[in-house]
């Protein structure tokens, strides 16, 4: 949805369909034109019968190579079941000797050691 952004040309809309072990199970990319106040359907998502039973879909819009939106969102191939992020390896969230570094552009980076 387009609220407020005024006539954007030339976007490119892509989107990825993946796997819980992080392969890309499907991925499609289109060009989209954007006028203020106004929603686009610019491709339909596929999901193979390969795809994990949970799962995740990555949407990305550019312009000029630079991300205008990023949003990601978990998916099972049976509505409401989540059960394989139980088999997910456990991870370190945090680590007190890691430093955030604040970018100009208003951006966090935490390098990993």
């Amino acid at each position: 949805m387009n609220y407020s952004a005024g006539v954007r040309n030339g976007l490119t809309a892509k989107a990825q369909i993946i796997n819980m072990d992080g392969s890309i199970s499907w991925e499609n990319e289109v060009s989209v034109d954007s006028k203020e106040d106004t929603t686009n359907k610019c491709m339909k998502l596929d999901f193979p019968a390969s795809v994990s039973s949970a799962h995740f879909v990555k949407l990305t819009l550019t312009e000029n190579g630079k991300i205008v939106s990023d949003n990601f969102y978990l998916r099972g191939v049976e509505e409401g079941n989540y059960q394989a992020l139980r088999e997910m390896p456990k991870v370190t969230f945090y680590d007190p000797t890691w430093q955030p570094i604040r970018g100009n552009d208003g951006t966090w980076t935490l390098p990993l050691p």
